[in-house]
Parts: C-alpha cells; structure tokens; sequence
C-alpha cells in the first residue's frame, strides 16, 4: 500500500471518528436536555457507537487493520455467528450440532510438529 492510500485512510479514519463523536455527543445532549423519548436520541447513540466501532476497525499509520491478522476460519465463523445469533431461539437444535462440529474441526486440525 502506497503512501498516499494510507494517508487517504487516515483522513478517512478521523472523519468516521469524528462524526461518532457527534453523533455520541448530539444523542447524549438531547437524552440530557429531556429529549431521550424523542426520535433522534436514541438513533444517534446507536449510530455513533456504530461508527466507533468502524472507526476502531480501520488502519491507522503505524497499526494495520483491525480484521489484517484474522484466519478465513475465524473471518466465516464471525459471518456463520453474524447470521445465526438473531435465529437461534427458531435453531435450539442446530446449536449441540454447531458445537459438536466445532469440537471436531478443533480435534482434527492440522498440528505443528514439535522438534
């Protein structure tokens, strides 16, 4: 990655972070002016603890991205746990199956050999 991304990044991470911080600050001014039954307090909150964690995750100039060091089988398990999660009180049988199938791909992984 050139430098010039990297600076584009950069800019890109401040500005994610700077509109979480208003959104944080414009939905806990209305929730403490007596506004937070209103629509746009609780909204804002949500989206800027949203754009924290986007801020969180992007690269900055001396720390890589927050998903660089991920494994494609944590990446898919994350996605599988994104999906399933909001289901899981319709899918109460697949979860010993999911566990059995984790316990097994944990048992029958490859393995470094000691010297």
């Amino acid at each position: 990655m050139s430098d010039a991304d990297k600076d584009l990044l950069v800019q890109k991470r401040r500005q994610v972070g700077r509109l979480a911080v208003g959104c944080l600050v414009a939905g806990g001014t209305a929730t403490l002016l007596g506004y937070g039954e209103t629509f746009w307090a609780g909204p804002c909150v949500r989206i800027g603890l949203l754009l924290g964690a986007v801020w969180f995750a992007f690269p900055g100039r001396t720390r890589s991205a927050a998903w660089t060091f991920q494994s494609r089988g944590a990446l898919a398990g994350l996605i599988l746990l994104a999906i399933f999660l909001p289901r899981l009180s319709k899918l109460r049988f697949a979860l010993p199956l999911l566990l059995i199938g984790i316990l097994l791909g944990w048992l029958i992984r490859p393995r470094l050999k000691r010297k």
